[in-house]
């Protein structure tokens, strides 16, 4: 996978104190952890690092020009993430 077409891919967290939460991933560092942010907990002043292995990424991508807090704040609060997690409380 390439990292640079990561940069904008919405992910949620499968493990950590944070699991279950929406990031959309600001920049790469390395092979293995990506820096992430939700624009409001963590804004891009101060991003997340987070390990790949502990993220899921999905096909949504964020495509705004213009990559502030308060956009991406406004897409994951628009974000349905119910149709690509499955939660562990949902019968099927």
């Amino acid at each position: 996978m390439d990292k640079e077409k990561l940069v904008g891919s919405v992910v949620w967290s499968k493990a950590g104190r944070d699991k279950g939460k929406t990031y959309i991933i600001v920049g790469t560092l390395d092979d293995k952890y990506v820096l992430v942010c939700d624009g409001v907990t963590r804004n891009l002043e101060r991003p997340k690092k987070k390990k790949l292995m502990h993220l899921s990424v999905t096909d949504s991508v964020f495509s705004g020009e213009n990559m502030d807090d308060s956009n991406i704040a406004k897409y994951l609060r628009s974000y349905d993430k119910i149709k690509e997690v499955r939660l562990p409380y949902v019968k099927r």
